[in-house]
């Protein structure tokens, strides 16, 4: 690639132009000047054609020196020069007759490479290149002029020759010199533009390599966009795959929801049918079974029980993992709770041969709880506990509080003596389905899925559960639970709904482990007398199901008198017929459910106190308490023990007999109460009236003053005491009788009363003597009240008591602005009052 030398490089002063411009005119004109020479000296020796080669030459040589001038660009002047002398040589040997005149060709070979060497001059280094290419040159044309007419070539048109030599010479001298003067005028330019050329050329190489960096980076940026957008597909594709996933996992989940909730009812009515017929068998072994039918039958029922309780198992983790499983937590006394529990292990470990205590730091704590969920953590810890404990071993619960702790949480402890867990083994105890031994020579039994059960509901209890073991020597599971209501939401608090007793459900699920635990039936002879015993006790079973009306029938007719109704219409038919003393009905029945028929009924006033049974199959917690609300008094979930039945429909009927004879004494106590408060007030009022004339007695007008006189200091108002004595009242007992004098006191505190405001205080202070006490009454008001009392006492008609009677009374009056203190102010009012007499009686002192 050639330099390019801008015009702007070069300096654009005047002088140099015009030195430009003469260079460039003096060479035009040699050039056109040498031209007109050779044509004319090839003209006049008869050879017009060769004339043009020495023209073309001068005229090819002016134009590129000046297209050198006008562009700068020295490489096409070099290259312009360079075709000249290499093809003209050709065509003189062609114009002069061929090679035979190799003279010719001699001498223009010297010629021509001192014309290229001044040509050469002016670009330093490449002179060594041209003559090279011209000694080459020479060296081809004498060997081509030797193989045609020797080595010594003839010179017949020596003139010619010399004339042509020395204008070559004159022309490249001219050139020659002509370069040198220009190009010494601009060295300095030169050596700018080549500078320039560099830094162009660096910067041309830069842009290229900054331009191909970019379309790398473009390249790269389209590659990672490209990418992207793919990755981009790819993350929408995953994640609606994810989102279709997840859609039909959850419907999945609510399909294994709908499945186990179906299941639910399909498993425990046919285990009701089995776990409670075997029950009733069992109950009247004695006297039906042999000794191995009755072990056959046991090992029946035993295993019915704990098919049962591997289903609730199972339905307690499906609800978990829906997560379906809700908290309702009832404050509840946690020390009764726990010992309640605990009990009910006893006989079940005594027959083993293993101790059980329990201890708490506290007699009584309340802790809000689900009483159901615990039942089943404490369940599991404390049968696993007994089934690894030995005999003489010894199991304890504890409840205590947190030490160490800033919290206020509780711990309740499950410990035991047995054999320990491996230190391998606990980082996977809880985990759902794993066993410590799970071999199949494990000495005991189980699915794996307790204790994962246990701290699924310890932790809806907002708690957790740790295990400490010393293998061997024992296992210790720790459950921390906070207490309050802080943790739990509204909606995880529910209100007591009834009475509820701790014991019952670990007792049965023992049973299941150890056997049959139930007193012996009664006899036939009993039973039959029972059913014959007039005024027994009605039982109305409701349920669509003929199997289980049987069944209860046979659990209930030794002592009651059972009824059937095959639907909930019919059901409140019978009842409004029977008048039954207790209703034991199916939830789920044709026509009309169990829930409309306890509301029905327990709508109706004559039915409103009568228990109502639940039977269902569906064992949540959601449908007990919606039976609860209705009204139901108990709920039984499907299979149901007959014992379990049995004793709740004795309790319920045992509380309706309270219920009744609670109303009775009710009745009486009410009666008894109005007479009670009857006396009581009139206690009340005996012991702050007087019996006789019916004003306050002494005691409560003393009382009373003292806080009136507080009263009056505080608010600065006034205060005044009358106090009165019946003149000559000895004489009126003597003279007219004691009747008649007891009559003058009625009549004065008759007067008294009618006069006195309501915040006024009139009493009867002793014997004849009566005191008034006046609140915000000053003196001067205290002495016309007294005044006007005095004057309706003698204005009385005294005749009524007798005829002769005459009555006056004498007063005197005091006030809180002369005495402080209320006894002195009855002092003063005392003293002014005998003050009266002394002066003479029937008149007011003050």
């Amino acid at each position: 690639m050639e330099r390019v030398l801008h015009s702007g490089i070069l300096p654009d002063d005047s002088g140099r132009a015009r030195s430009e411009k003469a260079a460039l005119t003096a060479y035009a004109l040699i050039m056109v000047g040498a031209a007109l020479l050779w044509g004319f000296a090839y003209w006049a020796l008869g050879r017009p054609v060769s004339a043009t080669i020495p023209a073309g030459y001068s005229f090819f040589s002016a134009l590129s020196l000046l297209y050198f001038f006008r562009t700068k660009r020295y490489g096409v002047f070099r290259f312009t020069q360079l075709l000249f002398l290499l093809c003209l040589p050709c065509f003189v040997q062609w114009s002069l007759g061929g090679f035979a005149h190799s003279g010719v060709v001699l001498i223009w070979a010297i010629l021509c490479p001192l014309g290229s060497l001044m040509l050469g001059g002016a670009v330093g280094k490449s002179s060594v290149f041209w003559l090279g290419a011209y000694l080459v040159l020479i060296a081809v044309s004498a060997y081509l002029d030797s193989l045609l007419s020797g080595l010594i070539p003839p010179f017949p048109h020596l003139i010619t020759v010399l004339f042509f030599a020395l204008n070559i010479a004159a022309v490249s001298s001219v050139v020659f010199v002509l370069l040198r003067y220009y190009l010494s005028e601009n060295q300095d330019i030169m050596g700018v533009i080549d500078e320039k050329n560099r830094m162009l050329d660096e910067r041309a190489q830069s842009l290229v390599e900054e331009k191909e960096r970019t379309e790398r980076a473009l390249t790269e940026a389209e590659r990672l966009r490209r990418e992207a957008e793919m990755q981009r597909k790819a993350a929408e594709e995953a994640r609606a795959t994810v989102e279709e996933q997840s859609r039909q996992l959850l419907e999945l989940d609510r399909i294994k929801t709908r499945f186990f909730s179906n299941m639910s009812h399909e498993f425990r009515t046919p285990l009701t049918l089995i776990i409670g017929p075997l029950e009733h068998l069992l109950s009247q072994a004695h006297q039906k079974l042999d000794a191995e039918q009755s072990r056959q039958f046991e090992v029946m029922l035993r295993n019915s029980r704990r098919l049962l309780r591997l289903i609730n198992q199972l339905l307690d983790i499906s609800k978990i993992e829906a997560g379906k499983m809700e908290l309702r937590a009832r404050e509840t006394n946690v020390v009764e709770f726990l010992r309640a529990i605990t009990l009910s292990f006893v006989p079940y470990a005594e027959r083993k041969g293993i101790s059980v205590e329990f201890c708490s730091n506290w007699e009584e704590l309340p802790l809000f709880l689900d009483a159901e969920k615990m039942e089943k953590i404490l369940y599991n810890l404390l049968s696993n506990a007994l089934k690894f404990t030995p005999e003489k071993g010894r199991v304890s619960v504890s409840l205590g509080s947190c030490d160490g702790q800033s919290s206020n949480d509780v711990e309740v402890a499950v410990k035991d003596t047995g054999r320990g867990i491996p230190p391998n083994q606990i980082p996977h105890l809880f985990d759902r389905f794993f066993q410590v031994d799970g071999s199949a020579t494990r000495e005991q039994e189980g699915t794996g899925i307790g204790l994962s059960l246990v701290k699924d509901l310890v932790e809806v209890h907002h708690g957790s559960i740790r295990v400490e073991s010393e293998y061997p020597g024992g296992t210790e599971f720790i459950i921390r639970l906070p207490r309050g209501r802080e943790h739990l939401s509204e909606s995880e608090i529910v209100e007591a709904l009834e009475q509820e007793s701790y014991g019952s459900q670990p007792l049965l699920e023992m049973a299941s482990v150890e056997g049959r635990l139930s007193p012996a039936p009664p006899s036939q002879e009993s039973r039959e007398e029972a059913a014959r015993k007039p005024g027994m006790e009605c039982v109305l079973v409701v349920d669509d199901n003929s199997d289980v009306r049987q069944y209860v029938r046979v659990c209930l007719q030794d002592t009651l008198w059972v009824e059937e109704a095959t639907n909930g219409l019919e059901g409140v038919d019978r009842a409004r017929e029977l008048k039954p003393d207790l209703v034991v009905s199916d939830v789920m029945m044709p026509k009309l459910d169990g829930h409309e028929l306890c509301r029905i009924l327990k709508g109706d006033t004559q039915f409103a106190q009568m228990p109502i049974i639940l039977l269902t199959a569906r064992a949540s917690e959601e449908m007990k308490v919606a039976g609860l609300k209705i009204g139901a008094d108990d709920y039984l979930s499907k299979p149901f023990s007959s014992g379990e039945l049995k004793a709740r429909v004795e309790n319920l009927l045992k509380i309706r007999r309270h219920e009744l004879r609670l109303r009775q004494f009710n009745d009486t106590l009410a009666k008894l109460n109005q007479k009670l408060q009857d006396q009581s007030a009139l206690l009340k009022k005996q012991a702050i009236t007087d019996g006789w004339t019916g004003l306050f007695n002494r005691r409560h007008l003393e009382a009373r003053l003292a806080e009136e006189l507080a009263e009056a200091k505080r608010t600065g108002a006034p205060l005044t005491v009358m106090m009165a004595d019946a003149d000559f009242f000895k004489k009126i007992n003597d003279q007219f009788s004691h009747q008649a004098g007891d009559q003058v006191l009625q009549a004065i505190a008759q007067i008294l009363m009618k006069n006195v405001c309501h915040s006024d205080i009139a009493a009867r202070y002793g014997g004849e003597e009566f005191v008034v006490v006046l609140p915000g009454v000053t003196l001067e008001t205290g002495v016309t009240f007294s005044e006007k009392i005095r004057k309706l006492v003698e204005s009385s008609n005294w005749s009524s008591i007798h005829p002769d009677l005459k009555v006056t009374i004498s007063l005197g009056v005091s006030s809180n602005t002369d005495v402080p203190h209320h006894d002195q102010l009855l002092a003063l009012a005392d003293e002014k009052l005998y003050q009266s007499k002394r002066e003479g009686r029937n008149r007011v002192s003050y």
